[in-house]
């Protein structure tokens, strides 16, 4: 009996007792009561807008007898979908002033989802704004904003009463939910809990907060409450998702004190703009664990700031423990939760709800004033996370299950361990990830680290590491290190061309009869063949015809390679100069200029790197040409570099294009194309996506933002504007579908950007007629269209779309049914361009200004206004932001380098430190961990590691010889996958021409023979080597030298280089 009350009263040794605060009030009452002391108070600030308390009241009560003319009802709830604004808080103040409830809708949600909720819900009425209702599902929908002059015949005066506490408040539904969907029920008391009389947090008049998180969020909860039931301003932020630098200005310039970010944007902020929270007093994080080197690092350099680390889940209103720092010495190897807050309780328990010894972990249960009431319609699973209270004689009460892993630390703050569901059992052994990711994270090189229990194939369970490398290892800037890997990227592209695509250059069989128009290389992603010559002589003369159109006279190519535009600009200009890095590509040319029907004298030819500028005088060229050359350029940086070169050597009113550039947006739809091309019907949609994520993952060239050239103006200062543009042509390939050029203006006289007001397409449902008519009967000057659908690009819309509920298509067949019954395929790009062959008007086309790149903006603009006028999309004003990190911009081309050489020392530091069975089997590099909507760390987006065998379509067939053994050990190490049977096609498991070059020292160490890389272009399997060198001569392998590349035919040419398409990610 002892022993049993000691147990019953160990937990409320630390657990607070009942302080006061108004639990008698509802939330819209105290609401009232803060109007009624502070009326000209501000209570909103949004976009240059500020209303007062009176205000906001008046405008609130408006609205709710409105909607009680509707019907709204007590208990009723009304969902909101909104994106942040004054009309979305307007409305969440009128819907508890109904007596009825709210239910935050994401913007962001598919329309099944949205009308899923609502049918689950059981909402008949909805709350949204004018410009978003064409996305909700059908219902009865009242738009605050268009429907106010309706609204505003209502009083403004308070309503009558009739709502308790207990009434419900909200419904939030949790972030995750797929199938079954948890709507956590919150009671007015929830709220008034969280920010009335709390002892987490200081809360009065003088503060201002920032709205950021969205209202699907439970931190809104206490952002919006918290500062207007205390008299306090809320700023709120813009609609969409602002840069870490924009919340800096909106910090700085509407004296933001009080600030809420998840730990992942609470990390991002301060690595990349910690001076933009100066100012705050009080700054709450969490979500998800505090990074402890960043809280330190804002404790240090930010004075006068509080730091709280707010845990809780949603089924007890936002927050249920916090833990208060002002200074370092607070912090620890990690940041604690800190204790329980007012009125509310917490217990750490074993499996038998009985409390553990202090130190030891349990599960977090909690209870308190801040309790949901459960589970909206879900009684079971209401029941079974809701249990009853067994350290309380109060009937009805109950305590939430929270699945949360905790300890209790020797001077009273509780610890947080992570989820109960990630402890995971291996091999007979409990592992705690967190564990693991603790130790990682210890490592200097480690910026970030997740670490996953993966079951990819079926009874195989392993640890997967996922690391973020910390800024020097991943930018590679480390004295001594950039260099020789740029250097050694370079010089094997250098002999891909050489030994590959410029193999056989001359030959008519090769250039097509057309020395001058040599295409060698330029294959489908999608068929392996090369692009059809009309393709080919498309995209060749629109590109020479966007150059010509800028009159360059004095002209320098930066990779001329066999002389595929020089031999057309060169006749235009005065001076021109072609670089290369093959020798090979230049002899040809100066082979064809050496004909006597080629008189070129203004051409000189000169080996040399594309970041070689050494003889280059300043200013001493107009133009510089640099077409389809970035992407084998090994790192954004370098690309920077070759720019910089360029910038200078280009005289004011010169500009550089830089043409057929891979455009990082459309990444993943390109590898989604290419895949959904040669996936077999039956793949599962599962396994599909993972292969295109894995493909993305796995990419090997630069593919870059088109805002990266935006943001060079504000390091290349002599760049005047910049011009994106997509490219030309009707075929649709790779090259029109997912590319584009870039065009920088040099120091040209600055001229003022026309005004207008552009056209939204789909919001004003506009036709290609219609436009055409428009310009004929009213003729403007400047004429700019956005948001146009891209027929290019509709199918893969379509698809991704489609993909986001994956639960409708088991296999790949049945998303290609789907997408190809699509409708409304989108406008092409060319019929808008062709408007200009009819009409005096020239046409710009571009990705959207939206950021959808499923749509384009055109600018239409009257020839004759060609000098006074410009684009108001491509000569955008110099941006204010500082400019994200460059690596930011663009893949990493040298991730895989990377990793080889960081991955092994990581193993090796964790084999220090903890047993064999802790040490993760994978370890995947990322440049960043993937975060959903709310901020958090996305762990169900983080890739398979490439070491699992991709599903393929020959069985496996495990090495028959002890020569075919050597050859696929060889191979697992240097693709690093587990297994490679003697029919793996090379490049199906990974491989790529860098590759090559790998498994040729692999295999000169291993079996003490000299291979060409150019061998596994032809012989792609471990059975096809081992043949050929069993064929091979007793003389070779006498002199330890073999070269497997034999008699190559066009037969065996076309397999190379359709080889060597799947390698580079050919153009």
């Amino acid at each position: 009996m002892k022993n049993a009350q000691s147990e019953m009263r160990q937990p409320f040794l630390w657990n607070p007792p009942s302080s006061p605060y108004p639990r008698d009030k509802c939330v819209h009452e105290l609401f009232e009561q803060q109007a009624d002391r502070t009326p000209q108070a501000t209570a909103l600030v949004f976009d240059g807008q500020e209303i007062s308390y009176q205000e906001l009241n008046h405008r609130s009560n408006q609205l709710a007898r409105y909607l009680r003319y509707l019907g709204a009802r007590p208990e009723e709830l009304l969902a909101l979908f909104f994106e942040r604004s004054i009309e979305m808080i307007i409305a969440m103040v009128a819907s508890l002033k109904t007596g009825g409830a709210f239910l935050p809708l994401s913007t962001s949600d598919p329309r099944e989802r949205l009308a899923a909720t609502l049918k689950h819900a059981r909402v008949s009425l909805i709350l949204t704004q004018k410009a978003l209702s064409e996305a909700l599902p059908a219902g009865s929908a009242v738009c605050v904003d268009s429907d106010w002059d309706r609204v505003a015949e209502y009083s403004g005066s308070n309503l009558d009463g009739g709502t308790v506490p207990e009434n419900l408040a909200y419904v939030m539904y949790t972030s995750g939910s797929t199938s079954n969907p948890k709507g956590v029920s919150v009671p007015h008391r929830g709220i008034v809990r969280l920010v009335k009389q709390s002892n987490f947090v200081n809360l009065s008049p003088e503060d201002t907060i920032l709205q950021l998180a969205p209202i699907t969020f439970d931190a809104s909860t206490f952002e919006i409450w918290g500062a207007l039931l205390n008299g306090g301003r809320l700023v709120i932020a813009p609609p969409d998702m602002p840069s870490m630098h924009e919340i800096g200005r909106i910090i700085r310039e509407k004296k933001v004190t009080m600030l809420w970010l998840t730990s992942a944007l609470f990390k991002q902020m301060a690595e990349t703009n910690l001076k933009g929270l100066n100012g705050l007093t009080q700054l709450l994080a969490g979500g998800d664990v505090l990074p402890v080197i960043q809280v330190r690092k804002a404790l240090r350099e930010l004075e006068g700031l509080r730091v709280i680390n707010g845990y809780g889940p949603t089924e007890n209103t936002t927050f249920t423990c916090c833990y208060a720092m002002t200074e370092e010495s607070q912090t620890g190897s990690r940041i604690p939760i800190g204790r329980p807050i007012s009125n509310t309780s917490v217990y750490l328990l074993d499996d038998e709800l009985r409390p553990v010894p202090a130190g030891e972990p349990g599960e977090l249960y909690i209870g308190g004033d801040g309790l949901a009431r459960g589970y909206l319609d879900s009684p079971d699973m209401t029941a079974e996370k809701f249990i009853p209270n067994p350290f309380s004689l109060d009937l009805g009460e109950r305590l939430y299950r929270s699945g949360d892993l905790a300890r209790l630390l020797p001077d009273g703050n509780i610890e947080f361990l992570g989820r109960v569901d990630r402890q995971v059992k291996l091999r007979g052994f409990r592992v705690e990830l967190e564990e693991i990711e603790s130790i990682l994270n210890q490592n200097a090189a480690v910026r970030e680290s997740v670490v996953l229990a993966r079951e990819d194939e079926a009874g195989d369970k392993r640890l997967v590491a996922y690391i973020v490398p910390s800024p020097g290892d991943e930018n590679l800037e480390q004295p001594g290190l950039a260099e020789p890997l740029n250097d050694e990227r370079v010089h094997q592209w250098q002999k891909v061309y050489d030994e590959v695509i410029y193999q056989g250059v001359g030959d008519d069989a090769v250039t097509r009869h057309d020395p001058k128009f040599n295409i060698t290389g330029w294959d489908s992603s999608y068929t392996g063949l090369p692009l059809s010559e009309g393709e080919m002589v498309e995209q060749v003369e629109q590109t020479v015809d966007r150059i010509l159109r800028l009159s360059p006279k004095r002209v320098l190519e930066i990779g001329c390679g066999t002389g595929l535009l020089l031999f057309r600009l060169a006749p235009h200009s005065e001076k021109y100069w072609g670089t290369d890095f093959s020798e090979v590509a230049l002899q040809h040319i100066q082979k064809q200029l050496a004909l006597p029907s080629e008189q070129l004298p203004q051409v000189a030819l000169f080996k040399r790197m594309a970041d070689d500028f050494g003889a280059i005088e300043s200013d001493s060229f107009d133009t510089v040409v640099l077409n389809s050359v970035s992407q084998h350029l090994p790192s954004i940086n370098y690309l920077l570099r070759v720019l910089e070169g360029a910038v200078e050597s280009v005289a004011p009113g010169g500009f550089i294009f830089v043409g057929d550039l891979r455009c990082l947006p459309l990444l993943k739809a390109f590898h989604l194309s290419v895949q959904l091309c040669h996936s077999p019907s039956s793949l599962g949609s599962d396994e599909f996506e993972r292969i295109v994520h894995r493909q993305m993952a796995q990419e090997d060239e630069l593919v870059i933002d088109p805002a990266f050239f935006t943001a060079l103006k504000q390091r290349l200062r002599k760049i005047d504007r910049v011009q994106i543009q997509l490219k030309r042509g009707r075929h649709h390939n790779e090259l029109t579908r997912f590319r584009y050029d870039a065009i920088l203006h040099i120091g040209s006289e600055s001229r003022t950007a026309a005004q207008v007001e552009p056209l939204d397409w789909q919001k004003g449902r506009m036709s290609l007629s219609g436009i055409e008519q428009l310009l004929r009967e009213r003729g403007p000057d400047l004429l700019a269209v956005r948001n146009v659908p891209n027929a290019r690009l509709a199918a893969e819309m379509k698809a991704i779309e489609l993909l986001k509920n994956r639960d409708r298509f088991a296999t790949v067949g049945q998303l290609r049914e789907v997408v190809m019954s699509q409708g409304e395929p989108g406008i092409e790009p060319e019929d808008f361009w062709a408007l200009g062959r009819s009409l005096p008007y020239e046409i710009e086309i571009t990705w959207s200004e939206s950021g959808n790149y499923g749509c384009f903006d055109a600018l239409l603009r009257r020839r004759e206004r060609l000098g006074t006028a410009l684009s108001i999309m491509s000569n955008s004003p110099p941006s204010k932001e500082p400019v994200r990190r460059w690596e930011d911009y663009a893949t990493n081309p040298l991730r895989r380098v990377v990793s080889r050489k960081l991955i092994p020392q990581l193993r090796a530091f964790l084999k220090e430190r903890l047993p064999d069975h802790m040490v993760p089997s994978s370890f995947v590099v990322l440049d960043k961990m993937p975060l959903t909507a709310s901020g958090k760390i996305d762990r169900r987006a983080l890739p398979a590691p490439e070491q699992g065998r991709p599903e393929l379509d020959r069985a496996y067939v495990a090495p028959r010889t002890a020569l075919e053994e050597l050859i696929a050990v060889a191979w697992q190490k240097v693709l690093r996958v587990e297994k490679v049977g003697v029919f793996d096609d090379f490049f199906d498991l990974g491989g790529d021409s860098l590759k090559a070059v790998q498994l040729t020292a692999q295999l000169r160490r291993s079996l003490g023979i000299e291979i060409s890389p150019v061998s596994f272009f032809d012989e792609t399997t471990v059975s096809d080597i081992a043949e050929a060198l069993r064929l091979s001569s007793s003389r070779e392998t006498q002199d330890k030298k073999i070269s497997l590349s034999r008699d190559f035919g066009e037969k065996r040419r076309a397999k190379r280089l359709e080889r060597l398409r799947r390698a580079s990610r050919g153009m």
